[in-house]
């Protein structure tokens, strides 16, 4: 746990500095990515094995360091880009902690559970500084620091997950998928842009408005409602999960690449019907 916190500290005190003075964007990668290996070295956090996703099993370790550096990496970078609206990322995190503290719980990993209502009960008492119209902003200090947080939750879930028994009422078959699901907004928005900023000839990291949340506000949607509308579609994926506990992390996958795919077309479809039915208005 001492590692933890420790890992927690350097990583808010990455976010301090840049919310204060502006860092260059490689030199706050190299510092999460000096907290990731002190996680994976120093509290031998990894990614162990897949699980027979893609047809692999257990990984070798410098291939287990590489991939648990790089999920902890696009986990913790996830939720300060999703930190686009007043309450979304707090809204998001809260939902996640619940759900990983309620199963810590009840798998009898105590500890753990602590620590996601510990921080759980932080951020919903910032929540109400934090709903639209906000009075204060959460920043890269927050955001950086929750997606460490969930980061470290999610492959220690997985962890876990994969020594329960097959008869353990709280095992999950698609570890991968299901920890996925309980932060799935994160990675959906940034597997999104990403994509879009490619298919644009634009860089990847070049900030713009091609959010999820910019996107559900172009249709009308204050920030209120933008994000009790997120906060929903991310229930809605963890209960796929729960209902889905005895499917393969391939079946559901493959389950969760389809939703996602279906919500953003029909999001761009209801986003351009919107544009040509106001453009119609003012040629009338």
């Amino acid at each position: 746990i001492k590692f933890i916190l420790v890992a927690l500290f350097v990583i808010f005190f990455i976010g301090v500095r840049d919310d204060l003075v502006p860092l260059r964007a490689y030199i706050k990668l190299i510092g999460q990515i000096l907290v990731a290996i002190m996680i994976v070295v120093l509290m031998d956090l990894r990614i162990r094995t897949f699980g027979g996703l893609f047809g692999i099993q257990e990984l070798s370790q410098p291939v287990s360091y590489v991939v648990t550096v790089f999920t902890i990496i696009i986990i913790t970078n996830s939720f300060n880009l999703i930190d686009g609206l007043d309450g979304l990322a707090g809204t998001i995190a809260s939902i996640s902690l619940f759900t990983f503290g309620v199963w810590f719980f009840l798998t009898s990993n105590e500890i753990y559970s602590i620590l996601c209502f510990a921080m759980l009960g932080a951020i919903l008492a910032f929540l109400i500084f934090n709903w639209d119209p906000s009075e204060v902003f959460m920043g890269d200090t927050g955001a950086l620091l929750i997606g460490m947080m969930l980061s470290i939750m999610a492959i220690y879930f997985i962890n876990v997950n994969n020594t329960l028994s097959a008869s353990n009422p709280y095992k999950f078959t698609g570890s991968i998928s299901t920890a996925i699901c309980i932060i799935i907004i994160p990675l959906i928005d940034t597997l999104r842009i990403i994509l879009l900023r490619l298919y644009k000839r634009k860089s990847p990291f070049m900030p713009d408005k091609s959010h999820i949340h910019h996107a559900i506000m172009r249709l009308g949607f204050s920030h209120a409602r933008s994000t009790i509308t997120l906060g929903l579609f991310h229930m809605l994926f963890i209960l796929l999960a729960i209902l889905c506990k005895d499917l393969q992390d391939s079946i559901l996958l493959t389950a969760i690449g389809i939703l996602t795919l279906g919500f953003s077309f029909v999001l761009d479809r209801l986003i351009i019907s919107r544009l040509d039915g106001n453009a119609a208005d003012e040629q009338e």
